[in-house]
């Protein structure tokens, strides 16, 4: 069930339902790199803070909401890389749950400088970005940042995201089909709490209990699944308790389960 992003969309129709309230969101675009050079790298994030009590989303957002969006704008020749999502929070709130952050969180991105730059040309960057934020209401927002290199490099945030960049697993997983459920084996004892969020919407239904067995050394992860066949393959990060960073896995579904 996606009611929120419905919200969403009732709130867009009546702008005043939000007047006179201050922005849940915060929006600044940071780099880690004070210059820019020939041929060189610049590490640039969108710095997202949200007021306490509210969240923005995760590339997929669960039960409501809408993710981040960043559009970049660059000077010709300079490219941008796939945006990097730190680890998401699983947010549980009136039976729903979200994937997706709260306080700050910085969603990063190389971007790419060609060799023939002129050492000393400024560097614009820009960005348009979207993002919904909802605490007992949704809120959707929208900006154009920019930043023209040389500029102070801010390296704290984006050292503090990369941190929670998520890992491939590195052990042995395999899944099966069970009925309407999907059995998840994993290789490692991992305690409970521990959550499969899939990167695609609909892959594994989040407001249905993940339960997690003991198999020898290993564990076996349950899963409800989802309205969304994922087609082959499961793809998601494993949330693990008192881990910030995630674990990717991208393990295929045998044929015939």
């Amino acid at each position: 069930m996606r009611a929120l992003p419905i919200l969403c969309l009732l709130l867009l129709a009546t702008p005043a339902a939000a007047a006179g309230d201050a922005a849940p969101v915060s929006a600044r675009l940071i780099a880690g790199s004070a210059t820019a050079m020939p041929g060189g790298r610049v590490l640039a994030g969108i710095h997202l803070i949200t007021a306490d009590g509210w969240h923005t989303y995760w590339r997929n957002p669960g039960d409501g909401g809408a993710p981040t969006t960043v559009d970049w704008a660059l000077p010709a020749g300079v490219t941008a890389g796939p945006l990097r999502w730190p680890s998401p929070h699983w947010i549980e709130s009136h039976g729903f749950v979200s994937l997706g952050y709260e306080g700050s969180v910085v969603l990063a991105a190389t971007l790419r400088v060609p060799d023939d730059w002129p050492p000393a040309k400024p560097l614009d960057i820009a960005a348009d970005v979207t993002w919904v934020a909802c605490a007992e209401i949704c809120i959707p927002g929208a900006t154009r940042l920019s930043l023209r290199l040389p500029a102070t490099a801010e390296t704290a945030p984006l050292e503090a995201a990369a941190a929670a960049w998520p890992v491939p697993y590195d052990g042995v997983a395999a899944v099966r089909r069970d009925g309407d459920h999907l059995r998840l084996a994993l290789d490692r004892s991992l305690p409970d709490g521990t959550r499969l969020v899939p990167e695609t919407w609909g892959h594994v239904a989040l407001d249905r209990p993940q339960g997690i067995a003991r198999s020898g050394s290993g564990s076996v992860l349950t899963l409800a699944a989802g309205p969304v066949d994922p087609a082959g393959r499961l793809r998601g990060l494993l949330l693990v308790p008192g881990h910030p960073r995630a674990e990717r896995l991208d393990v295929p579904i045998p044929r015939g389960d």
